[in-house]
C-alpha cells in the first residue's frame, strides 16, 4: 500500500513593496513622535467668540489630496473626583494637504469633545489670523451631548489651484473617561487620495480591540470594508490605519477598547 503522497506546500506569495516600505515609514514617525512627549494647550490659542450655534462646514472651494491625522493619547489617565479640568490631556495634530478651487478667504473645521474644555490651534498658515467661534450650548452627536468649536483659519493669500499645507492641533481635557466615548471621528469634506490615523495610547493601556467605521454622517455606521493599510506597534501601544480615497460626506470612525 503506498504512502500517502505529501501535502502540496503552498506558493510563498513575496510581500506587497508598497505595503513594506509604508509600515517602515509609519514606524519611524512613531519612534520620532515617542522621543518628546505630547505638546497641550492649556489655554486658547486664538481669540473666542461665543455664538449660538455653527453651521456645518463647507468646503466645497477646496480640494483635500491627503488628510494625516494623529491622537497622541499618552497623557490621558482616568480622572478622580477632585480632579481639575486639566487632569488628563489628549492632543490631535492633523496636516492637511489642499487646494482652493475657488476664491475663498477662510476655511473652517469643527472640533467637538464630551470633555472638560477643547482647545483648537492653528499651526499654519497664518495662525495670527485665525479665530475660534464657540458653540454657545452643547450639540448632540448621535446622541451624544458635546462641547463644540469652530476653528476659522485665513486662507485669503492662498492661490486658486495652487496646492498648500494645512496644520492645525487640537487638546481635549478630561475626555474619553467612559467606554462608550472612547472613539474619534472625522467626515471626509471632499473626495481625496488618503485619510491616515493614528492613535498612541498611553503606557500600560494598550489597544485591546475595536476597528474603523464608516457610513454617511447622518446614517448607521458599518465595519470599514475596503482597501486599508493597518499597522500596530510593539504590545499594542499603537494602531494606525490608512484609507486610500475616503469617500467625500462619510463618517470614518475609530473605536477602541484599552
Amino acid at each position: 500500500m503506498s504512502a500517502e503522497p505529501p501535502p502540496a506546500v503552498p506558493p510563498q506569495v513575496p510581500p506587497d513593496p508598497e505595503w513594506v516600505r509604508l509600515e517602515a515609514d509609519v514606524r519611524k514617525r512613531v519612534e520620532a513622535l515617542r522621543q518628546s512627549p505630547p505638546v497641550l494647550d492649556d489655554t486658547q490659542a486664538h481669540p473666542v467668540a461665543l455664538v449660538p450655534g455653527n453651521p456645518r462646514q463647507d468646503q466645497s472651494k477646496f480640494q483635500t489630496a491627503e488628510d494625516h491625522r494623529v491622537y497622541d493619547l499618552r497623557r490621558w489617565k482616568q480622572t478622580a473626583p477632585g480632579d481639575g479640568p486639566h487632569a488628563a490631556g489628549v492632543v490631535m495634530t492633523r496636516t492637511l494637504t489642499l487646494a482652493k478651487t475657488a476664491p475663498a478667504d477662510r476655511i473652517d473645521f469643527l472640533g467637538r469633545t464630551t470633555g472638560a474644555e477643547l482647545v483648537m490651534r492653528c499651526d499654519a498658515p497664518k495662525p495670527d489670523l485665525a479665530k475660534v467661534y464657540a458653540a454657545a450650548g452643547k450639540v448632540d452627536v448621535r446622541g451624544t451631548p458635546m462641547t463644540e468649536h469652530r476653528l476659522s483659519v485665513d486662507v485669503a493669500d492662498v492661490p486658486v489651484g495652487a496646492p498648500f499645507e494645512l496644520r492645525t492641533r487640537t487638546t481635549y481635557w478630561n475626555s474619553l473617561q467612559k467606554p462608550e466615548e472612547q472613539w474619534f471621528g472625522t467626515v471626509a469634506g471632499t473626495e481625496s487620495k488618503l485619510l491616515s490615523i493614528l492613535l498612541l495610547f498611553p503606557e500600560g493601556r494598550p489597544f485591546l480591540g475595536g476597528g474603523l467605521r464608516t457610513g454617511p454622517a447622518e446614517g448607521d455606521l458599518e465595519p470599514y470594508t475596503g482597501t486599508q493599510y493597518v499597522f500596530t506597534g510593539p504590545g499594542k501601544s499603537w494602531v494606525y490605519w490608512q484609507v486610500p480615497g475616503p469617500k467625500a460626506g462619510n463618517v470614518y470612525r475609530v473605536d477602541w477598547k484599552w
